[in-house]
């Protein structure tokens, strides 16, 4: 499947100094590919498992950074649920 992004849609968060961007599917929806820092050593099969009822996919941790790909609608209520379980700050 091949991805790519829209740089005219690529915006920073207000609150951090962490990017975004919208990724586009060939044919599909946009979604966003966020970034947060990991406030703990988390296993990637949790991870993903744990983001996969918000629609989460493609999750990977680079250098104590989760990355992955979300619905714009769904973002925030899967940042405060990796809040609760405190993987991220």
């Amino acid at each position: 499947m091949k991805r790519r992004i829209l740089p005219e849609l690529m915006v920073p968060l207000i609150d951090t100094a962490i990017p975004y961007a919208i990724v586009e599917k060939a044919g599909g929806e946009p979604s966003m590919k966020v970034q947060y820092p990991l406030k703990k050593e988390a296993d990637l099969k949790e991870l993903k498992a744990f983001l996969k009822p918000f629609g989460g996919r493609c999750a990977k941790v680079i250098d104590g950074t989760l990355e992955y790909q979300i619905k714009e609608e769904n973002e925030k209520a899967a940042y405060e649920a990796l809040k609760e379980k405190g993987f991220v700050d």
